[in-house]
């Protein structure tokens, strides 16, 4: 046995009851940086209409802008994102996109708020 001292044990992260999480969308503006938004298994929209999940105070940005939604890819849970012909588009790592799978680290812009994409490891 070792007398040396040891690291205190990790924080645990508690989920909510909706079921395991695996993907958010993380802030990058100003007023909001480093938010987090969980991307729950049923999907999200974004824009700037109340009734949309993630409500994007944003001139540029539409009110039913983009949706992302979850789909089954060779077996693992993976994000798409959907482009709901808004008018100053949806952009992921400065491509203008209609539809796109979405990739750990990828940057998404809406109208003019931006956000990164980040997606536990499949088997994590």
């Amino acid at each position: 046995m070792s007398d040396s001292p040891q690291a205190p044990p990790a924080p645990t992260l508690l989920l909510d009851e909706a079921g395991p999480l695996f993907a958010w969308l993380v802030s990058l503006e100003r007023s909001t940086w480093g938010e987090l938004y969980a991307l729950p298994w049923e999907g999200i929209t974004l824009g700037s209409n109340p009734m949309n999940d993630i409500v994007l105070h944003d001139p540029l940005a539409s009110p039913m802008h983009a949706r992302i939604h979850v789909l089954e890819i060779d077996g693992q849970p993976r994000c798409q994102i959907q482009d709901l012909a808004s008018t100053y588009g949806t952009w992921v790592n400065g491509v203008r996109i209609v539809r796109h799978n979405l990739a750990d680290n990828d940057f998404v812009t809406f109208g003019d708020s931006h956000f990164c994409f980040k997606q536990l490891a499949p088997g994590s």
